[in-house]
Protein backbone atom coordinates (compact mmCIF):
# COMPACT_ATOMS: atom_id res chain seq x y z
CA UNK A 1 0.00 0.00 0.00
CA UNK A 2 1.37 3.38 -1.02
CA UNK A 3 -0.92 6.23 0.06
CA UNK A 4 0.39 9.45 -1.49
CA UNK A 5 -2.65 11.13 -2.99
CA UNK A 6 -5.75 12.22 -1.09
CA UNK A 7 -8.83 13.34 -2.95
CA UNK A 8 -12.31 14.81 -2.78
CA UNK A 9 -14.75 14.17 -5.55
CA UNK A 10 -18.33 13.67 -6.68
CA UNK A 11 -20.03 10.28 -7.07
CA UNK A 12 -21.22 9.70 -10.66
CA UNK A 13 -22.15 6.00 -10.61
CA UNK A 14 -23.52 3.90 -7.73
CA UNK A 15 -24.75 0.71 -9.40
CA UNK A 16 -21.86 -1.66 -8.70
CA UNK A 17 -22.35 -4.78 -10.85
CA UNK A 18 -20.47 -6.85 -8.25
CA UNK A 19 -22.60 -5.48 -5.37
CA UNK A 20 -19.48 -4.70 -3.34
CA UNK A 21 -20.48 -1.17 -2.42
CA UNK A 22 -18.18 0.44 -4.97
CA UNK A 23 -18.92 3.74 -6.71
CA UNK A 24 -17.34 5.78 -9.49
CA UNK A 25 -15.94 9.16 -8.40
CA UNK A 26 -14.74 12.09 -10.50
CA UNK A 27 -11.96 13.49 -8.31
CA UNK A 28 -11.25 17.21 -8.16
CA UNK A 29 -7.86 18.00 -9.65
CA UNK A 30 -7.22 14.42 -10.86
CA UNK A 31 -9.92 13.70 -13.42
CA UNK A 32 -10.90 15.80 -16.40
CA UNK A 33 -14.25 17.56 -15.92
CA UNK A 34 -15.02 16.93 -19.60
CA UNK A 35 -17.32 13.88 -20.06
CA UNK A 36 -16.41 13.67 -23.76
CA UNK A 37 -12.73 13.14 -22.87
CA UNK A 38 -13.29 11.03 -19.75
CA UNK A 39 -16.78 9.45 -19.72
CA UNK A 40 -18.25 8.21 -16.45
CA UNK A 41 -17.94 4.62 -17.68
CA UNK A 42 -14.14 5.00 -17.86
CA UNK A 43 -13.73 6.18 -14.26
CA UNK A 44 -12.27 3.46 -12.00
CA UNK A 45 -14.46 1.78 -9.40
CA UNK A 46 -13.64 3.03 -5.90
CA UNK A 47 -14.17 0.90 -2.79
CA UNK A 48 -15.91 2.29 0.28
CA UNK A 49 -14.57 1.55 3.76
CA UNK A 50 -17.26 0.09 6.05
CA UNK A 51 -17.29 -0.13 9.85
CA UNK A 52 -16.73 -3.57 11.39
CA UNK A 53 -20.43 -3.69 12.25
CA UNK A 54 -21.43 -3.63 8.59
CA UNK A 55 -22.50 -6.87 7.02
CA UNK A 56 -21.63 -9.24 5.78
CA UNK A 57 -18.67 -9.46 8.13
CA UNK A 58 -16.46 -10.78 5.37
CA UNK A 59 -16.91 -7.56 3.42
CA UNK A 60 -18.08 -9.48 0.36
CA UNK A 61 -21.00 -8.77 -1.93
CA UNK A 62 -24.09 -7.39 -0.26
CA UNK A 63 -22.67 -4.38 1.58
CA UNK A 64 -24.08 -1.01 0.60
CA UNK A 65 -22.60 2.40 1.47
CA UNK A 66 -25.82 4.34 0.77
CA UNK A 67 -23.89 6.82 -1.34
CA UNK A 68 -25.89 8.45 -4.10
CA UNK A 69 -25.02 10.15 -7.36
CA UNK A 70 -23.86 13.65 -6.47
CA UNK A 71 -22.46 12.77 -3.04
CA UNK A 72 -19.21 14.54 -2.22
CA UNK A 73 -16.73 12.02 -0.83
CA UNK A 74 -13.25 12.04 0.66
CA UNK A 75 -10.60 9.34 0.40
CA UNK A 76 -7.16 8.31 -0.78
CA UNK A 77 -5.48 6.45 -3.64
CA UNK A 78 -3.51 3.55 -2.16
CA UNK A 79 -1.52 2.71 -5.31
CA UNK A 80 0.73 5.77 -5.26
CA UNK A 81 0.79 7.72 -8.49
CA UNK A 82 -0.97 5.00 -10.48
CA UNK A 83 -4.26 6.65 -9.37
CA UNK A 84 -6.39 3.59 -10.13
CA UNK A 85 -7.06 1.97 -6.74
CA UNK A 86 -8.69 4.11 -4.07
CA UNK A 87 -10.85 3.91 -0.98
CA UNK A 88 -13.55 6.27 0.23
CA UNK A 89 -13.16 7.11 3.91
CA UNK A 90 -16.19 9.31 4.30
CA UNK A 91 -18.74 11.67 2.81
CA UNK A 92 -19.10 15.38 3.54
CA UNK A 93 -22.29 15.85 5.59
CA UNK A 94 -24.93 18.56 5.22
CA UNK A 95 -26.03 20.59 2.27
CA UNK A 96 -27.52 19.75 -1.09
CA UNK A 97 -25.28 19.53 -4.12
CA UNK A 98 -26.60 21.60 -7.00
CA UNK A 99 -24.76 19.82 -9.82
CA UNK A 100 -21.44 21.37 -8.74
CA UNK A 101 -20.23 23.26 -11.83
CA UNK A 102 -21.48 20.64 -14.29
CA UNK A 103 -22.92 21.99 -17.55
CA UNK A 104 -25.22 19.38 -19.16
CA UNK A 105 -24.97 21.16 -22.51
CA UNK A 106 -21.19 21.03 -22.87
CA UNK A 107 -20.88 17.95 -20.59
CA UNK A 108 -18.10 19.65 -18.65
CA UNK A 109 -17.82 19.96 -14.87
CA UNK A 110 -18.12 17.96 -11.68
CA UNK A 111 -21.49 16.75 -10.50
CA UNK A 112 -24.31 14.84 -12.13
CA UNK A 113 -26.35 15.26 -15.27
CA UNK A 114 -29.25 13.68 -13.34
CA UNK A 115 -29.77 16.60 -11.00
CA UNK A 116 -29.13 17.69 -7.40
CA UNK A 117 -28.72 14.51 -5.35
CA UNK A 118 -26.77 13.69 -2.25
CA UNK A 119 -24.95 15.66 0.43
CA UNK A 120 -22.82 18.68 -0.31
CA UNK A 121 -20.62 21.14 1.59
CA UNK A 122 -22.48 23.54 3.95
CA UNK A 123 -21.90 27.14 2.97
CA UNK A 124 -22.13 28.42 6.53
CA UNK A 125 -24.22 28.63 9.68
CA UNK A 126 -27.93 28.68 8.93
CA UNK A 127 -27.52 27.39 5.39
CA UNK A 128 -27.61 23.81 4.21
CA UNK A 129 -27.76 24.43 0.48
CA UNK A 130 -24.81 25.35 -1.68
CA UNK A 131 -23.85 25.60 -5.31
CA UNK A 132 -20.22 24.66 -5.83
CA UNK A 133 -18.11 26.58 -8.28
CA UNK A 134 -14.65 25.86 -9.61
CA UNK A 135 -12.91 28.34 -7.34
CA UNK A 136 -14.54 27.19 -4.10
CA UNK A 137 -13.26 23.62 -4.25
CA UNK A 138 -10.50 23.83 -6.82
CA UNK A 139 -12.23 21.52 -9.26
CA UNK A 140 -10.51 22.76 -12.38
CA UNK A 141 -7.98 20.12 -13.35
CA UNK A 142 -4.54 21.54 -14.12
CA UNK A 143 -3.62 21.88 -17.75
CA UNK A 144 -1.10 19.39 -19.07
CA UNK A 145 0.96 21.90 -20.95
CA UNK A 146 2.05 25.50 -20.74
CA UNK A 147 1.85 26.22 -24.45
CA UNK A 148 1.24 29.87 -25.21
CA UNK A 149 -2.21 30.53 -26.75
CA UNK A 150 -1.92 30.84 -30.49
CA UNK A 151 -4.32 31.17 -33.39
CA UNK A 152 -3.99 29.33 -36.64
CA UNK A 153 -5.54 31.51 -39.29
CA UNK A 154 -4.83 29.17 -42.16
CA UNK A 155 -5.61 25.44 -42.19
CA UNK A 156 -2.77 23.06 -42.84
CA UNK A 157 -2.64 21.36 -46.20
CA UNK A 158 -2.67 17.69 -45.20
CA UNK A 159 -1.61 15.27 -47.96
CA UNK A 160 -4.15 12.50 -48.49
CA UNK A 161 -1.27 10.01 -48.29
CA UNK A 162 0.02 11.23 -44.90
CA UNK A 163 -1.13 8.21 -42.86
CA UNK A 164 -0.09 5.58 -45.42
CA UNK A 165 3.23 7.35 -45.92
CA UNK A 166 3.99 7.25 -42.19
CA UNK A 167 3.19 3.52 -41.97
CA UNK A 168 5.23 2.70 -45.08
CA UNK A 169 8.27 4.65 -43.88
CA UNK A 170 8.20 2.87 -40.51
CA UNK A 171 8.02 -0.57 -42.16
CA UNK A 172 10.93 0.30 -44.43
CA UNK A 173 13.09 1.01 -41.39
CA UNK A 174 12.32 -2.49 -40.07
CA UNK A 175 13.67 -3.94 -43.32
CA UNK A 176 16.79 -1.79 -42.93
CA UNK A 177 17.55 -3.76 -39.75
CA UNK A 178 18.34 -0.72 -37.59
CA UNK A 179 19.51 -1.81 -34.14
CA UNK A 180 21.72 -0.77 -31.25
CA UNK A 181 25.26 -1.90 -30.55
CA UNK A 182 25.28 -3.78 -27.24
CA UNK A 183 22.40 -1.75 -25.77
CA UNK A 184 24.24 1.57 -25.99
CA UNK A 185 21.42 3.47 -27.76
CA UNK A 186 23.91 3.86 -30.61
CA UNK A 187 24.13 2.02 -33.87
CA UNK A 188 23.86 2.22 -37.64
CA UNK A 189 20.94 4.40 -38.69
CA UNK A 190 19.97 5.65 -35.23
CA UNK A 191 21.84 8.94 -35.45
CA UNK A 192 19.69 10.13 -38.36
CA UNK A 193 16.55 9.86 -36.20
CA UNK A 194 17.90 12.51 -33.85
CA UNK A 195 18.32 14.94 -36.74
CA UNK A 196 14.50 15.19 -36.84
CA UNK A 197 14.29 16.35 -33.21
CA UNK A 198 14.87 19.64 -31.43
CA UNK A 199 17.84 17.97 -29.70
CA UNK A 200 19.56 17.46 -33.04
CA UNK A 201 22.24 14.83 -33.47
CA UNK A 202 23.52 15.82 -30.03
CA UNK A 203 20.82 13.55 -28.63
CA UNK A 204 22.44 10.51 -30.21
CA UNK A 205 23.05 7.91 -27.53
CA UNK A 206 19.88 8.68 -25.57
CA UNK A 207 16.66 6.67 -25.45
CA UNK A 208 15.27 7.05 -28.95
CA UNK A 209 11.72 5.72 -29.50
CA UNK A 210 10.25 9.23 -29.88
CA UNK A 211 13.20 10.38 -31.99
CA UNK A 212 12.46 7.48 -34.36
CA UNK A 213 8.80 8.49 -34.55
CA UNK A 214 9.75 12.15 -35.24
CA UNK A 215 11.89 11.03 -38.18
CA UNK A 216 9.20 8.73 -39.56
CA UNK A 217 6.55 11.48 -39.49
CA UNK A 218 8.99 13.94 -41.06
CA UNK A 219 10.00 11.60 -43.87
CA UNK A 220 6.66 9.91 -44.50
CA UNK A 221 3.84 12.38 -43.85
CA UNK A 222 4.58 15.22 -46.23
CA UNK A 223 3.53 17.73 -43.55
CA UNK A 224 4.94 21.28 -43.58
CA UNK A 225 8.16 21.72 -41.61
CA UNK A 226 6.51 23.94 -39.00
CA UNK A 227 3.85 21.28 -38.30
CA UNK A 228 6.19 18.37 -37.54
CA UNK A 229 6.73 16.81 -34.09
CA UNK A 230 10.28 17.44 -32.93
CA UNK A 231 10.39 16.34 -29.30
CA UNK A 232 12.15 13.20 -28.10
CA UNK A 233 9.87 13.18 -25.03
CA UNK A 234 6.69 11.12 -25.42
CA UNK A 235 4.51 13.40 -23.29
CA UNK A 236 5.26 16.35 -25.57
CA UNK A 237 3.56 14.62 -28.48
CA UNK A 238 0.29 15.31 -26.66
CA UNK A 239 1.21 18.36 -24.61
CA UNK A 240 2.84 20.32 -27.40
CA UNK A 241 2.46 18.84 -30.88
CA UNK A 242 -1.21 17.82 -30.67
CA UNK A 243 -2.30 20.81 -28.58
CA UNK A 244 -0.75 23.42 -30.86
CA UNK A 245 -1.73 21.71 -34.11
CA UNK A 246 -5.44 20.98 -33.65
CA UNK A 247 -6.03 21.80 -37.29
CA UNK A 248 -4.29 18.56 -38.24
CA UNK A 249 -4.01 16.25 -35.18
CA UNK A 250 -6.83 14.51 -33.33
CA UNK A 251 -6.35 12.86 -29.92
CA UNK A 252 -8.34 9.87 -28.66
CA UNK A 253 -8.28 7.77 -25.52
CA UNK A 254 -6.95 4.53 -27.00
CA UNK A 255 -8.81 1.96 -24.87
CA UNK A 256 -12.40 2.91 -25.85
CA UNK A 257 -11.32 3.53 -29.47
CA UNK A 258 -9.12 0.46 -29.88
CA UNK A 259 -11.36 -1.16 -32.48
CA UNK A 260 -10.84 1.76 -34.85
CA UNK A 261 -7.02 1.91 -34.78
CA UNK A 262 -5.69 2.58 -38.29
CA UNK A 263 -2.34 2.46 -40.12
CA UNK A 264 -0.56 5.77 -39.71
CA UNK A 265 -1.95 6.36 -36.21
CA UNK A 266 0.60 7.28 -33.57
CA UNK A 267 0.21 5.40 -30.28
CA UNK A 268 1.52 7.23 -27.22
CA UNK A 269 1.82 5.50 -23.86
CA UNK A 270 2.28 7.59 -20.74
CA UNK A 271 2.66 6.70 -17.08
CA UNK A 272 1.86 8.99 -14.17
CA UNK A 273 4.63 9.48 -11.64
CA UNK A 274 7.24 7.67 -13.68
CA UNK A 275 9.74 8.61 -16.35
CA UNK A 276 8.59 5.86 -18.70
CA UNK A 277 6.49 6.27 -21.83
CA UNK A 278 6.61 5.17 -25.43
CA UNK A 279 5.73 6.23 -28.97
CA UNK A 280 4.76 3.67 -31.63
CA UNK A 281 3.71 3.92 -35.29
CA UNK A 282 0.66 1.83 -36.23
CA UNK A 283 1.23 -0.10 -39.46
CA UNK A 284 -1.72 -2.50 -39.44
CA UNK A 285 -5.19 -1.72 -38.07
CA UNK A 286 -7.32 -3.73 -35.68
CA UNK A 287 -8.41 -7.14 -36.98
CA UNK A 288 -11.36 -9.32 -35.98
CA UNK A 289 -9.30 -10.94 -33.22
CA UNK A 290 -8.52 -7.58 -31.63
CA UNK A 291 -4.89 -7.48 -32.76
CA UNK A 292 -3.06 -4.63 -34.42
CA UNK A 293 0.54 -4.02 -35.46
CA UNK A 294 3.02 -1.25 -34.72
CA UNK A 295 6.60 -0.45 -35.58
CA UNK A 296 8.60 0.76 -32.60
CA UNK A 297 11.99 2.35 -32.28
CA UNK A 298 14.08 1.35 -29.28
CA UNK A 299 12.03 -1.80 -28.80
CA UNK A 300 14.32 -4.66 -27.84
CA UNK A 301 17.18 -2.27 -28.73
CA UNK A 302 16.05 -2.13 -32.37
CA UNK A 303 13.42 -0.96 -34.82
CA UNK A 304 11.00 -3.85 -34.92
CA UNK A 305 7.44 -4.87 -35.62
CA UNK A 306 5.24 -5.48 -32.58
CA UNK A 307 1.85 -7.21 -32.54
CA UNK A 308 -0.40 -5.75 -29.87
CA UNK A 309 -3.81 -6.64 -28.47
CA UNK A 310 -6.49 -4.01 -28.06
CA UNK A 311 -7.43 -5.39 -24.65
CA UNK A 312 -3.92 -4.56 -23.41
CA UNK A 313 -4.50 -0.83 -23.91
CA UNK A 314 -5.20 1.19 -20.79
CA UNK A 315 -5.91 4.75 -19.66
CA UNK A 316 -2.22 5.46 -20.32
CA UNK A 317 -2.53 4.98 -24.08
CA UNK A 318 -3.57 7.68 -26.53
CA UNK A 319 -4.09 7.70 -30.29
CA UNK A 320 -2.81 10.68 -32.27
CA UNK A 321 -4.32 10.75 -35.75
CA UNK A 322 -3.59 13.14 -38.60
CA UNK A 323 -6.85 14.50 -39.98
CA UNK A 324 -7.91 14.19 -43.58
CA UNK A 325 -9.64 17.57 -43.57
CA UNK A 326 -8.05 20.96 -44.08
CA UNK A 327 -10.64 22.78 -41.96
CA UNK A 328 -9.38 23.73 -38.49
CA UNK A 329 -11.78 23.34 -35.52
CA UNK A 330 -12.98 26.24 -33.39
CA UNK A 331 -11.96 28.80 -36.00
CA UNK A 332 -8.36 27.77 -35.60
CA UNK A 333 -8.22 28.25 -31.82
CA UNK A 334 -5.78 25.94 -29.99
CA UNK A 335 -7.31 22.94 -28.27
CA UNK A 336 -7.19 23.39 -24.51
CA UNK A 337 -9.24 20.37 -23.47
CA UNK A 338 -6.92 17.45 -24.22
CA UNK A 339 -7.09 14.49 -21.81
CA UNK A 340 -6.24 15.45 -18.23
CA UNK A 341 -7.42 12.35 -16.42
CA UNK A 342 -5.52 9.28 -15.19
CA UNK A 343 -2.50 8.67 -17.38
CA UNK A 344 -1.74 12.37 -17.74
CA UNK A 345 0.62 13.92 -15.18
CA UNK A 346 -1.85 15.45 -12.68
CA UNK A 347 0.43 18.29 -11.62
CA UNK A 348 0.75 19.48 -15.20
CA UNK A 349 4.52 19.52 -15.04
CA UNK A 350 4.97 17.69 -18.34
CA UNK A 351 8.28 16.28 -17.14
CA UNK A 352 7.85 12.63 -18.01
CA UNK A 353 10.22 11.64 -20.86
CA UNK A 354 9.81 8.74 -23.21
CA UNK A 355 10.82 5.10 -22.90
Amino acid sequence: MNIQNWFMGVVEEEMDPREMGRVKVRCFGYHSPDRKLLPTKDLPWTQTIFPVTAGPATGSAGSSPALKIGSIVFGAFYDGNELQDAVILGTVPGGVLKQANYDPVTEVGYGSEFGPFGPGIPEGAGSNEVTLDAASVGVVAPEIASVEPKKYADPTEVPSSAASGIAAKALKEVKEGVKEINGTNKGRGIQKYWSATSAGEGGYGQIWCAAFACWVVKEGSGLPKDKLPTSAFSNNWIDEWARTNTDLVEVYYAAPNASSIKPGDILVRRKVGDSHGHVSIVTKGTDSAGNFQTVDGNSGNAVRTVTRKTNSLSHRHYILRIKKTNIPPNNGEPQNDLPTGPGIDPDGSGLFPNT
